[in-house]
């Protein structure tokens, strides 16, 4: 299969992990840079007349965490639609449509301030027409900075969305389709965590069983996921890590994840076994 890596632990005890094959097909690439310019031009021609009507700093700075969310969102969805199984694209489609949105909101300013009079979609005149506002006006020069700064917060923000969203989906090639995730009901926390791992390597899944319930207040728990093809329902995967939750001198919660094992690949029996368990947990009382 192209989406497996083989390895073997120490105990010569052979198991496979889960990788994206890092497939593309002219279609999906199409679709994707489609929705991907359509979306971004409608997002920052929303964002660029809001924000030039907002007076306050930090409203500004929201907006742009808004409109960089939402640009992370729209990479994640074309990617998904496109079916584009390869982190590295996610995350640069991310980057050159957050600096995109940049460019785009720069052409929005300058036709919101000129009441309409100019449309210009040259970057090297725009680039000239930026320099001299911020070296002509000392206001402007903060809306200048400002500018930059929305640029590098939209970029930020769009790439932490799209590859935190690519890195928990899986794609089943046989089927060419995405997988279904699930999560179970949180497990109590494990504190070895090497020693888990080695276990669900070499097919003991009952150190998952094992743990229990963690209480539904826990600050401190394990978290199972399980990825399955709903159409072939031949390929399944299981994703194990440990969650911390402290709490900083500011009351601020700060959730620590651990991870202990990633889409190691299971079969239905195991699959089927863990989902049973799964619905007994979550009819007990403790």
């Amino acid at each position: 299969m192209e989406n497996v890596n083989y390895t073997s632990t120490s105990t010569d005890i052979g198991h496979k992990y889960y990788k994206y094959s890092k497939k593309i097909t002219p279609i999906g690439l199409i679709i994707f840079i489609s929705m991907g310019i359509l979306g971004t031009v409608i997002l920052s021609l929303i964002y660029s007349y809001v924000v030039y009507y907002t007076e306050y700093l930090y409203v500004h700075i929201l907006l742009t965490v808004v409109l960089g969310t939402g640009i992370g969102a729209l990479v994640c969805i074309g990617g998904k639609v496109g079916k584009i199984r390869s982190t590295f694209i996610i995350g640069f489609a991310a980057v050159l449509f957050g600096l995109f949105a940049e460019y785009c909101q720069l052409v929005f300013w300058i036709f919101i301030e000129s009441k309409g009079q100019f449309l210009i979609l040259n970057p090297v005149k725009i680039f000239y027409i930026m320099n001299y506002i911020g070296s002509t006006y000392s206001y402007n020069m903060i809306i200048f900075s400002l500018y930059l700064i929305d640029g590098v917060l939209i970029v930020a923000t769009s790439v932490i969305i799209s590859i935190r969203f690519i890195k928990d989906k899986a794609f089943c090639e046989r089927c060419d389709r995405w997988m279904k995730n699930e999560t179970l009901a949180g497990l109590n926390f494990v504190d070895d965590i090497e020693e888990l791992k080695i276990k669900l390597e070499q097919g003991d899944f009952s150190a998952l069983t094992l743990l229990g319930k963690a209480g539904k207040f826990d600050f401190q728990l394990t978290r199972v996921v399980l990825k399955h093809c709903t159409q072939c329902k031949e390929f399944y995967l299981i994703s194990v890590s440990t969650i911390k939750i402290t709490r900083s001198l500011r009351g601020k919660l700060k959730a620590e994840e651990k991870m202990v094992v990633k889409d190691l690949i299971i079969d239905q029996h195991v699959y089927n076994y863990l989902m049973e368990w799964n619905r007994s947990l979550k009819h007990s009382f403790f």
